[in-house]
């Protein structure tokens, strides 16, 4: 974890010496990468601490050059998905499941 804060690759935000939030980059491409690993501990979840990961992480995917950014939800939290939506992201499609016995 430590490599991967001081590669810039995992953002961890704090307050007061706690962590409050993170969101890490992942599967870079030429244009795009993708924003994962975005967890907000329970006792800061509803504390005005959110949207930290998607507003903040943005400006660092930016500036090194990607064009686009993408995050996979979970649809069953409509709280989280509606501060996506907030910061600037859009519902392009759903990622289906199938396990076979």
């Amino acid at each position: 974890m430590e490599d991967k804060v001081a590669a810039g690759d995992l953002c961890v935000w704090e307050v007061e010496g706690m962590a409050a939030s993170m969101a890490s980059r992942a599967r870079p491409a030429s244009r795009r990468i993708a924003v994962n690993y975005v967890y907000n501990p329970a006792p800061a979840a509803g504390q005005g601490l959110r949207p930290g990961p998607g507003g903040q992480a943005e400006p660092v995917v930016a500036r090194r050059g990607f064009r686009l950014c993408t995050l996979f939800t979970d649809l069953d939290n409509p709280a989280s998905n509606r501060i996506y939506q907030q910061v600037g992201y859009e519902l392009l499609g759903r990622v289906a499941e199938y396990r076979f016995a």
